[in-house]
């Protein structure tokens, strides 16, 4: 139910599906969480939070659907996660979107990010510690 564009912020592509192999990656609690917001038996909302290679580093990426978004949904599950990931001994999260992506950069910098440009020239970094991270 999310518009192509909704979904190319997201994955990059704007993909009509997710790929099996994508899913069970991101059902994998060996790998990070997922957390599911959800209205009338739907999922409204999915935000993900990944380890990384780098001890103390894990990234987070967010899809909401069209209709929720500016409600406060993205940013009340990125509060969430990033809470997780301090409770998990986390140092940072990150976040790459492309750099059109002007909600999900609002949010993250709203949450005290610094952004940085990539190697992609289309691609924005954004970087946040999470004991610094400015409370609701």
């Amino acid at each position: 139910r999310c518009s192509p564009e909704s979904r190319r912020f997201r994955y990059f592509t704007a993909m009509p599906a997710l790929p099996p192999r994508t899913f069970d990656k991101l059902c994998d609690r060996s790998k990070g969480y997922s957390l599911v917001a959800g209205h009338d038996g739907q999922v409204v909302g999915m935000a993900n939070l990944q380890f990384t290679p780098d001890p103390g580093i894990a990234e987070i990426a967010f899809l909401v659907e069209d209709r929720w978004q500016g409600r406060g949904l993205g940013t009340a599950m990125a509060r969430m996660l990033v809470g997780v990931a301090r409770d998990l001994g986390c140092a940072e999260v990150r976040a790459s979107m492309l750099s059109d992506n002007a909600r999900m950069r609002r949010l993250l910098l709203s949450m005290g990010a610094t952004l940085g440009y990539s190697e992609d020239p289309g691609v924005v970094e954004a970087r946040l510690p999470v004991a610094t991270m400015v409370s609701a």
